[in-house]
């Protein structure tokens, strides 16, 4: 099966950084020139937030792996987030701009049983 490319944005603090997210049967990769590979082995939790649960809450996890961006994300009607939690406990996120949460919940729902 081939992989599922997508662009999107990688949330690193206060900045953002426009990637490509490759979704393969073995993990994620990340990334334009420079990429990193998470296998899915390494992935311990993934959270998908659509703009519906965006403007309903912040939790904790958001707010550690946003920052700032947490605020603004959950006032966005247009971005989905997914928070990758990797057994390391480094949290990973990426924003998916117009797609809906059910878009992206669609994207990663061949893969979520390697996890």
């Amino acid at each position: 099966m081939l992989g599922n490319i997508h662009s999107g944005f990688l949330v690193n603090g206060s900045s953002k950084k426009a990637v490509n997210i490759e979704i393969i049967p073995g993990g994620i990769v990340i990334g334009v020139i420079k990429k990193m590979a998470i296998p899915w082995s390494s992935v311990s939790d993934v959270a998908i937030y659509g703009p519906s649960s965006n403007t309903s809450r912040i939790t904790a996890t958001r707010l550690v792996a946003l920052g700032v961006f947490a605020l603004a994300a959950r006032k966005s009607t247009s971005e989905t987030l997914v928070i990758f939690t990797l057994q390391s406990g480094e949290i990973i996120t990426v924003i998916f701009s117009k797609k809906t949460e059910l878009q992206v919940r669609a994207i990663f729902a061949p893969y979520i049983g390697n996890i």
